[in-house]
């Protein structure tokens, strides 16, 4: 992320009437290095990305929004975390006064009968609540990523993601099902199409499309550097998993990494997103057609039928 002042400063002089190359030239004299106002310009859009920005650089990125942003971002996880441990908290003191052993051995009275039906109906909602709560506050996280530069607050962010959550649901859905069905399928399918797909989430929140639209979006700005995204997440996938084996050692860091280590994948998977978008230039993006769509669902289709038939053979003969 460039700096927000040398933001501030080309959008001011922009709205003066200066001319790009003035600007460059007056930041220029004033010590600023070629390569933050290179960063600052396609920020803006106003300089075209000949080639994607190295590891080194993106790292700097994401850990300069991770520190500008991690008490907002932290805070906006921090609802359903609470919850989960509530939901915890809560059964295992029903364990320690004996509820649950009082209720196994009274199955045969109504009144125990009814306390478990109840407690089964409660269970029940307290998930699908702690489901909702988790799926708004990733796509919170998402939104105040997105408008890093904003500072929109935790309350804001939550507001936006709110009628986005059907959609988020059903993109993880849709994705999960297609990567998992070709992973099933000599499992080379699946790495292609995960790395395809990895960018669907942040297309939902920047582009607000939808289904297969963002996955097939993603797929059209990773294609043509499929390795080099390839490279970057496995990159971030072993930090991710490093900084997570470090904090376990803590009392309560196993339960504390994701608080700390989700920000950083997605302030990861958001940048890396908008490099490819200002790589590729923004291409314009043709609706998948019909014909696509079933060709990817019968070959993840194929990947949960081949498992099955093989068992099938093998118990039969």
């Amino acid at each position: 992320m460039a700096n927000q002042k040398l933001i501030n400063y080309i959008k001011q002089s922009l709205e003066k009437g200066n001319s790009q190359e003035q600007i460059w030239e007056e930041l220029k004299q004033a010590g600023w290095q070629e390569k933050s106002l290179k960063r600052g310009f396609q920020e803006l859009g106003l300089l075209e990305m000949d080639v994607l920005p190295g590891i080194g650089d993106l790292l700097e990125r994401i850990f300069q929004v991770y520190k500008d942003k991690f008490w907002t971002l932290v805070g906006i996880l921090l609802p359903p975390f609470l919850l989960g441990w509530i939901g915890y908290g809560v059964w295992w003191l029903l364990s320690l006064v004996g509820v649950i052993n009082k209720i196994s051995l009274s199955l045969e009275n109504t009144s125990g009968l009814i306390l478990l039906l109840f407690l089964i109906l409660f269970g029940l909602i307290f998930f699908v609540v702690l489901i909702i709560a988790g799926l708004w506050a990733q796509i919170a996280l998402l939104c105040a990523i997105r408008e890093k530069e904003q500072d929109i607050g935790i309350k804001e962010a939550f507001r936006r993601g709110w009628h986005k959550i059907i959609s988020y649901y059903w993109i993880s859905i849709l994705s999960t099902f297609l990567v998992l069905g070709a992973f099933l399928l000599f499992f080379i399918p699946g790495i292609i199409l995960a790395i395809w797909f990895s960018l669907a989430l942040y297309i939902l929140i920047a582009e607000d499309k939808n289904g297969t639209s963002a996955l097939f979006r993603s797929k059209q700005l990773v294609s043509g550097k499929w390795w080099t995204v390839f490279w970057r997440q496995l990159l971030i996938s072993l930090m991710v998993m490093g900084v997570g084996m470090v904090v376990s050692f803590i009392p309560w860091g196993r339960n504390l990494a994701g608080l700390v280590t989700t920000p950083f994948i997605h302030i990861f998977g958001f940048l890396l997103y908008q490099d490819l978008k200002r790589f590729k230039k923004d291409p314009y993006f043709e609706q998948p057609k019909t014909a696509t769509k079933l060709k990817f669902i019968l070959m993840a289709v194929a990947g949960y039928l081949l498992p099955a038939a093989a068992i099938t053979v093998w118990l039969v003969f």
